[in-house]
């Protein structure tokens, strides 16, 4: 099949009525974690000790719902090849997030993206509202159209839309072509580091990072735009000219590498691997 939809069935909202609602790629993790990335990724991987994650769902009950709000914006954090031409391993060994401890931002995550945005920076790492939302129910079977990048503003105004540490997430307004007026929001960032957020791996290795932004049927192509490009790749890989010139923006974080053998059991569970 060569044809890649995004948006689900017109009555999936009102059939599986879902409380919380989130737009995630298989390539992202949300994450519920409070520590800035400290230590070596070795140091982690020597000494996992977590028996089972914390729940989501708990925060959103303590946190979010409770305060009368519509969306909860999650900033996005992009990790990229951490030096590894080849894949690493197998993901039945261990999933690729155990190896990949290398993103671009700041240890205590407040600034996920390069803020001096350049032409040959990707845009996933250049601008600041590539965050993805959490949608408190109740909502309507349009939902997914706003489940992407933007917020609508219909719902976003009045300080209905909030960081995970309460914070008001919306103060600016972007055009846009879907949505009530072409109105959407764009988040600012927040000024404290925030428990709740999404590790978005990239690739996995240089090699295929090339290989799927030369032959994958992406969303990209789809809008007669191209695909990931080689140099796009090559910024997320050390050692190369594209890297070089951006890695003051790099820093070490194994934070997802503790959730490794938890996720590698669980998985077995699921799909009786």
């Amino acid at each position: 099949c060569d044809t890649y939809e995004r948006d689900p069935p017109a009555n999936l909202m009102s059939s599986i009525r879902p409380k919380y609602l989130m737009n995630i790629d298989l390539d992202e993790y949300l994450v519920l974690d409070s520590g800035p990335c400290v230590g070596t990724a070795e140091d982690a991987r020597a000494h996992q000790s977590l028996a089972k994650p914390p729940s989501i769902i708990d925060f959103l009950e303590n946190t979010v719902s409770q305060q009368g709000v519509g969306y909860m914006y999650a900033h996005r954090h992009t990790y990229g090849t951490s030096g590894y031409t080849k894949q690493p391993s197998s993901p039945s060994t261990m999933p690729e997030f155990y190896f990949l401890d290398e993103r671009v931002g700041n240890c205590l995550r407040t600034d996920p993206h390069i803020s001096a945005a350049k032409d040959d920076i990707p845009e996933a790492v250049s601008k600041g509202h590539l965050g993805k939302v959490i949608m408190i129910a109740p909502f309507g079977d349009d939902a997914y159209h706003y489940m992407g990048h933007f917020i609508d503003f219909a719902n976003a105004k009045n300080g209905n839309t909030i960081y995970p540490n309460g914070t008001r997430a919306c103060e600016s307004l972007v055009e846009i072509s879907i949505g009530a007026n072409g109105l959407r929001c764009r988040p600012v960032l927040p000024s404290t580091p925030q428990h709740l957020f999404i590790n978005h791996y990239v690739t996995g290795a240089l090699e295929d990072c090339m290989k799927k932004g030369r032959t994958a049927q992406s969303r990209r192509r789809k809008n007669s735009m191209t695909g990931r490009t080689d140099g796009e790749c090559r910024f997320y890989h050390p050692g190369t000219s594209e890297y070089e010139k951006h890695k003051q923006f790099m820093v070490t974080d194994a934070v997802l590498v503790k959730y490794g053998a938890v996720t590698r059991n669980r998985a077995a569970e699921i799909f009786i691997l």
